[in-house]
């Protein structure tokens, strides 16, 4: 029942990539948040989960954005797809993106799950915007967030969660990586041995990984 067949074209490199969160970020963008061609995407985080979503919504054939505090991690996501990004340890993303757009993006993703990308993601949308918020909360939060919600009644927001991705969307996303659309192995940031785990995932802690991290060597 679980058992996917990968097309010839993904080797074991880039099937690696293919786990929690390019899936989650696949799910989030194409059947949550039903991001379609023109439209126009803004990506709070620029992690693993948020670097995916950033390739997918361009190859969707949508304008992305990318939101993140740090400049490698945006020269990445204008790698793989994004026209526009925003340190947001220097400047208000909100009112950058509302001025680059005039007046705001049809769908906003929160990859990260703080309070002030989960706001700021709200903020950022234009009347009868979509949010997908996928990144959970961190124990500052404890999964409790305040949302402005005259400005949501008002404008006619919607808001999705998104978890996972169920099995029957994973030939759409095999299709897509097949014919070249999407390339997840791009998004590999390093190839460690088995000994280098400790030190990748404390780095991960603490933000400090750049896209996806593969163990190659046992």
């Amino acid at each position: 029942m679980n058992l996917l067949v990968l097309p010839d074209s993904v080797d074991s490199l880039a099937a690696s990539t293919l786990g929690c969160r390019f899936m989650t970020a696949f799910h989030g963008t194409v059947e949550v948040a039903q991001l379609r061609p023109g439209e126009r995407i803004a990506v709070y985080g620029c992690g693993g989960v948020g670097l995916s979503a950033v390739m997918i919504a361009s190859a969707l054939g949508a304008e992305v954005i990318a939101v993140d505090i740090d400049d490698v991690k945006l020269e990445k996501a204008h790698e793989v797809g994004a026209s526009f990004s925003v340190n947001s340890s220097s400047e208000d993303p909100v009112s950058a993106i509302k001025e680059f757009t005039n007046g705001g993006v049809e769908v906003t993703i929160d990859a990260l799950g703080i309070e002030e990308t989960v706001q700021n993601s709200i903020g950022t949308l234009r009347v009868r915007g979509r949010h997908v918020q996928i990144g959970l909360t961190t124990a500052n939060e404890r999964g409790l967030v305040p949302l402005p919600i005259d400005i949501i009644v008002a404008q006619e927001i919607r808001i999705s969660g998104c978890h996972g991705m169920p099995r029957p969307r994973y030939p759409d996303l095999l299709r897509m990586v097949d014919k070249g659309q999407i390339q997840p192995a791009s998004l590999i940031g390093q190839e460690v041995s088995l000994e280098d785990v400790n030190s990748v995932l404390d780095g991960m802690s603490s933000f400090e990984t750049v896209g996806f991290s593969v163990i190659t060597t046992w």
